[in-house]
């Protein structure tokens, strides 16, 4: 007996070691998983802050680009209200300046008139 008893007890210590040698590595399998999981979740977490930034600042840059829109509406309608009073006063003044020189063309013209009516 006590020679099958100490191959069985080989055997058996063997499978024993085997199994505890299995879960060692197990663990630190776990453990290594564990650890990468940790690091790509970081990873996750940072891109994710980085990502709601980008977004914040395209909020922000729309809101401006919305303001500078309005303005830029509201200074092409002061332009055009501006041009139009130009041409008014364009008209008025070429308007001024003809009937000044038709007047000066009258008064030229009599006083023509009368220095011919003298001679």
């Amino acid at each position: 007996m006590t020679e099958i008893g100490i191959p069985i007890l080989c055997t058996i210590l063997g499978i024993v070691l085997s199994f505890l040698a299995f879960q060692r590595n197990n663990k630190k399998d776990i453990q290594s998983d564990t650890k990468e999981f940790v690091e790509v979740r970081t990873q996750l977490d940072y891109i994710s802050r980085g990502i709601d930034d980008i977004k914040f600042n395209d909020r922000i840059r729309d809101e401006q680009l919305k303001n500078l829109n309005e303005r830029l509406i509201i200074v092409e309608s002061e332009t055009k209200i501006l041009f139009k009073r130009f041409e008014r006063l364009d008209d008025s003044y070429r308007i001024r300046d003809e009937l000044e020189r038709g007047a000066m063309y009258e008064h030229s013209r009599k006083h023509n008139d009368r220095k011919e009516d003298h001679d």
